[in-house]
């Protein structure tokens, strides 16, 4: 499926700081970047920051009835399948991992042609463009942005920022640390931090015994709830 580099990035970034953008605040310092410019963050760019394929199709339409039998129920008309009533216990558990990313305001239903989609590309049938998916689904995002409004951005721009090199220093504290979590967690070895994150994370250590590891990352609206949740599965 090549979504493997999903796997490493922290889903649960809420950091205030990456939607100033929204009330017109962008830091002079990052003028020359795309922070806080959507319409820089075009198909290419989101490809290549989640290292999601560019080539394939897109969605499958939700006539096609490939989804069906993978569900014990029928289909609710306003809000797809319940992941739940996945009759694949494999399938079930990326439908868990996958819709709350691609899907993130009804995180337990997945629409038909979502299901439709991902399961052609789990069962080979069909390669996907999962950036052309990746960059509606941040588009998306940016359009519902407004007073009050539930907002999943921040865990978007923090890998849009963090491959544009435009993060603030306690941005890049905070997504650092959370990754470096992941990493021992699951034990990947597929993708390793980079010199700047070993190095920020040496940084983050040295400075561990002054300041509380619960410090870093706590900016208006920071949420430390995905770091707590990882470090008790270890």
């Amino acid at each position: 499926m090549k979504l493997e580099h999903l796997y490493l990035i922290p889903w649960d970034i809420q950091d205030g700081t990456y939607l100033e953008f929204y009330n017109g605040r962008i830091d002079p310092r990052f003028s020359a970047t795309v922070r806080g410019k959507p319409a820089e963050w075009d198909l290419e760019f989101v490809g290549d920051s989640f290292q999601l394929p560019l080539e394939g199709h897109g969605f499958l339409s939700q006539k096609d009835p490939l989804s069906e039998r993978y569900f014990a129920q029928d289909r609710v008309v306003s809000h797809g399948y319940k992941i739940s009533q996945c009759k694949d216990p494999e399938l079930m558990m990326l439908f868990h991992f996958l819709i709350p990313i691609l899907h993130p305001r009804k995180p337990s239903y997945i629409p038909v042609k979502w299901a439709n989609t991902v399961i052609a590309s789990w069962s080979g049938e069909r390669e996907i463009n999962w950036a052309f998916i990746m960059h509606k689904v941040i588009q998306d995002e940016v359009r519902a942005l407004g007073p009050k409004k539930l907002c999943y951005l921040p865990s978007y721009l923090a890998q849009l920022y963090a491959y544009g090199d435009c993060q603030l220093v306690i941005e890049r504290h905070h997504r650092v640390m959370v990754r470096r979590v992941i990493k021992e967690v699951y034990g990947t070895s597929e993708d390793e931090l980079t010199d700047e994150e070993e190095a920020t994370y040496e940084e983050i250590e040295e400075e561990s015994t002054e300041v509380p590891l619960e410090d870093y990352g706590e900016t208006e609206g920071g949420d430390q709830s995905f770091l707590h949740e990882l470090r008790s599965a270890t």
